[in-house]
């Protein structure tokens, strides 16, 4: 029902007052541009959601040890202080399981090779023109499809 009204009101919006509405929706996408962005500066601060003490043979903890995780996502698991650490039996020590969540705190766009590229950035550029391209193609079909 909500989808169906908001399309009305659009439709009525676009017949009644067309340069307008076009001009807020292009604002609309333009402002967007900044969140959507693929080449930003991310700051994280990472937050441990979970705690789970396991002994040291348990497959959870073998699996963590034997690959560390990939910090990068925005949740995964890691280990933790091992309590009983003096014991000469794996099977009698101990250690804590941490699920941790990465929380985006700061995030800043910038243009590479340009505007806000530090020292050592490595952004997939043309990741970000084949990305661009794709969606321009995407939107010149759909224009197409809606003539026919």
């Amino acid at each position: 029902v909500g989808l169906a009204a908001f399309s009305r009101f659009l439709s009525w919006l676009l017949s009644k007052y067309h340069p307008q509405t076009i001009a807020v929706l292009i604002g609309f996408l333009i402002g967007s541009l900044y969140v959507i962005w693929p080449y930003q500066h991310r700051d994280f601060v990472e937050q441990v959601r979970d705690v789970e003490v396991v002994y040291l043979t348990n497959p959870k903890a073998q699996e963590l040890l034997e690959n560390p995780p990939n910090t990068n996502l925005p949740e995964y698991e890691r280990l933790g202080e091992i309590s009983n650490a003096e014991s000469n039996f794996d099977e009698m020590k101990q250690v804590e399981i941490e699920t941790v969540k990465n929380k985006l705190i700061k995030s800043e766009p910038y243009v590479p090779g340009w505007l806000g590229s530090k020292p050592g950035d490595d952004p997939n550029v043309w990741g970000g023109i084949i990305g661009i391209l794709i969606g321009i193609l995407m939107v010149g079909g759909l224009d197409k499809l809606r003539d026919k």
